[in-house]
Order: C-alpha cells, then structure tokens, then sequence
C-alpha cells in the first residue's frame, strides 16, 4: 500500500538524517543510502539477476567502465544508478560520466545520486541520447508528498518497460510547466500577460493599459488558485460529522464556504488577516467571513506550496515545549475521555485524510501560523484586528 511505502521512505530518511555525518565515502553512501532505497523500490539487492553492481559499461577507447549498479526486471535492464559520495554537487561532470553509460547500455532510466537526491534522466529529445536535464527528482531529506506517486512508478511492481516513455515525458513537461507557472504568479512577463489581454480587452493596449492588466492578471490567476483550494476542501467539509457535544466553536463547511456558530459569545470575536508573499490575502473582513475560515485557507495553501511532509516537520520544531498539540493529523482530535470531538476540517491529498483543528482563538491561530512560517521560511504576515 501506499501509506506502507510512504512509511518506509521516511524512515529510510530519518535513518539517513541521523548518519549524514559519519557518511564519508562512496562505498559508506552505497551501503546506507543507495541499496535500501533500492531494496525499498522492491528489488533484492542480492539477487544478481535483479540488481548487478559494477556493470560493464565500457565506451570506445574507455575500457574498464563500470556503472555502480544496473536494476532488472524480466531480464532487461530498467535502470542505471551512479553513486556519488554522499553530499557531492551532482554537477555537469558526474551527468556527463553517466551520459556515456547510457549510450553504451541504453536503459529506460538513468539515475545520478549521492545518496539523498535521485536525479531520473531519459532520452526524451533524442533517442539513445540522454538528456540534459532529469525529468524528475527526488529527496530522500526533504519528501515531498506530491511526489510520492511519482515516485513509486519506479517500483518493481509498477514500473512498465512499455509505458515508462509516457511516464518520463509526462513528469519531464509537467515539473517544467509547474515551474513556469511559478515564475508567472510571481512576476507575469509580457506575453503572459497579453495572452489573457487579447481575449478579455479589444480596446487600444496602451502602456497604461498593458500596466493595470499585468496586476490584474496576478490577482486573476492567484484568486483561480484559492478557488481551487476551496474546492478540495468541499468532499471533506460535507462529510463532516461533528457531535452536539463538541459544537462549541465554528464549524468550516466550504461547499458553501459559510460557517455556523453553536455557541455565542457577549464579546465581539476578533478577525485574523494573512498575507502572502504572492499577493494572497485571506482576511475575515474581506476575502473570508471569518477568522476560522482565513485560518483554513491559509494552512491550505502552505500545504500546496511546501508539501505535507515539510509542514508536518516544520510544525514538530515549533511545537511548545512538552506539548502535544497538534492542529493536523490523520485522525481527528478529542477533547477528553468522554470523546468530545475538536470540530475540525478534511483535508484530502494523495489517498489521505488529515484533519485541520479549528478550536484556536484568533492570538494563537497567528502565534501558531507565525511560526509555522518561520520555519518554512514561508514570508507570511499575520495580523489580528477587532
């Protein structure tokens, strides 16, 4: 199952985390690092009809050349792996020497690694010419769960000899259309911008204009995003089940993005703004009718841009000392042994629940989201406001 491999990649992690130090040579990073992530893609290190270390890869005059390893499945090779040691700068040089084992074994996959970073190259522009550039990366210290999936296509059971073409092309283009989109959210360059200038605006494009539509065209496209955010929540939110009981703060439903208070109170509740570097502003007087809502969204929206598990690692280091407090996790919180449910809202990523608590006043929902943002050198600003 997934949440088993995700699991393993963790602690494979965490393993590595705790040796970097002492991880001095290239033999040390193959034996703590390269062969149990191999092993953890589901094949036996020692079986030699599956994993063959020191291949021949011998290239015209260059005899003696070995790749570090060469991966099986049905008796073809579906990989090559050079291994360098652990923290090297995987440079034009180490890509170049692999660039010469591909031409000589013509593998679907090539990998350059030191043991922590996986680089995944093809011949996506010219066959049996590896590429410049990898088409998908992976860090064993810093998992990002959205990679994940991708990830586990290089798994013995699912890797296809037939398919992983499609694969490669697919996670080559998506990563650097991502990557595009990125730099445009932060700064629209012009023809992004006349883009959606020539299908919206059939007066004159003065400068003037070209100026107010370049804003225009960030807010478009950054409030595009929070819609879409609003609807993943949706599937979760309506099925939220929270008792009488613990209906003692607001309940988030963002089918229709409205809340409903079960509890009054005689003093006016304050309101929570937050402001991303992008330009995204939830605030309960604006964008969001309260301040738990603004509190949700953002949170999201952290999720989208830093992954499940750097947020989860940035909210252990800035976790109160002794507390085990945690506003998301993968079951939902109760506030003593009668198992009043802490009204919380669905967060579905992956295959996986968590579950966002609400149960915070305004002053800790930005105590909570200023350091959550330090740590992931996030660039919020929060503030509370009557």
């Amino acid at each position: 199952m997934l949440m088993d491999f995700v699991e393993e990649l963790r602690n494979l992690s965490i393993k590595i985390e705790k040796q970097k130090d002492v991880i001095r040579s290239e033999e040390a990073t193959k034996n703590a690092c390269v062969m149990p992530f191999i092993k953890l893609l589901g094949y036996d290190v020692s079986d030699l009809t599956e994993v063959v270390p020191e291949f021949t890869a011998d290239f015209g005059t260059k005899q003696g050349e070995k790749v570090d390893y060469a991966v099986f499945k049905d008796g073809e090779v579906t990989m090559i792996i050079e291994c360098k040691k652990f923290g090297t700068d995987l440079s034009d040089d180490h890509t170049a020497q692999l660039y010469r084992y591909f031409s000589v074994t013509h593998p679907p996959v090539a990998v350059l690694t030191d043991g922590a970073l996986y680089r995944f190259y093809s011949d996506l522009e010219k066959s049996n010419v590896m590429d410049i550039k990898p088409f998908f990366e992976f860090s064993l210290l810093d998992i990002q769960e959205s990679l994940v999936d991708e990830l586990k296509r290089f798994t013995k059971s699912a890797f296809d000899l037939h398919a992983i073409r499609r694969v490669a092309i697919d996670l080559k283009y998506t990563k650097e259309i991502k990557q595009i989109l990125v730099a445009q959210l932060k700064a629209p360059t012009e023809e992004f911008v006349q883009f959606f200038l020539s299908s919206v605006y059939s007066g004159v494009r003065t400068p003037t204009v070209f100026r107010q539509f370049t804003g225009i065209v960030k807010r478009a496209v950054n409030q595009f995003l929070s819609d879409q955010i609003d609807q993943r929540l949706q599937s979760g939110a309506n099925n939220e089940e929270v008792s009488e009981e613990s209906a003692e703060v607001e309940e988030f439903d963002s089918s229709t993005v409205t809340y409903s208070k079960h509890q009054t109170s005689k003093s006016k509740r304050k309101g929570l703004i937050v402001t991303f570097p992008d330009g995204t502003v939830f605030s309960s007087e604006r964008e969001c009718k309260n301040q738990t809502e603004v509190w949700v969204k953002a949170i999201v929206k952290l999720l989208e841009q830093f992954g499940m598990d750097r947020f989860i690692e940035a909210d252990l280091k800035t976790r109160r000392s002794g507390s085990k407090e945690r506003f998301i996790s993968t079951n939902p919180t109760f506030r003593d042994a009668g198992r009043r449910r802490i009204p919380s809202t669905e967060y579905k990523t992956n295959g996986t629940t968590y579950f966002i608590t609400q149960d915070y006043r305004a002053e800790r929902k930005k105590e909570l989201l200023d350091s959550i943002s330090d740590a992931l050198g996030a660039g919020l600003k929060v503030g509370v406001f009557e």
